[in-house]
């Protein structure tokens, strides 16, 4: 399952998603929306959730976000997120990068 905040990046990696998927035979339901409001009854094996987005959520939506993914898994299901691990968020410093866009909006 892919869940994400709604923009034309995420449209395009559904479309590519999709594609490969179909490519492979694999059966994958996609959801484009935002995670923090994402409901639904059906129940899922694997909830991804990538691009560290977890590390950028507020602690009070860390705590909703996983209670929603974990009440959306099926028994057995898994839950596969990249985060910054300690030593690597302790070792950021914050900076501003502007340049132009050249993957076409991705």
């Amino acid at each position: 399952m892919f869940i994400n905040k709604i923009d034309r990046t995420s449209e395009r990696s559904i479309r590519y998603a999709k594609k490969t998927a179909g490519e492979k035979g694999l059966d994958i339901d996609y959801y484009q929306q935002n995670y923090l409001e994402f409901e639904t009854d059906k129940r899922f094996d694997l909830i991804t959730m990538i691009f560290c987005d977890y590390c950028a959520l507020s602690p009070s939506q860390r705590k909703t976000l996983l209670a929603k993914f974990y009440s959306f898994l099926k028994q057995g299901g898994s839950i596969l997120m990249d985060v910054h691990s300690v030593n690597t968020f302790n070792n950021r410093t914050e900076s501003a990068l502007y340049e132009l866009n050249q993957l076409d909006g991705f």
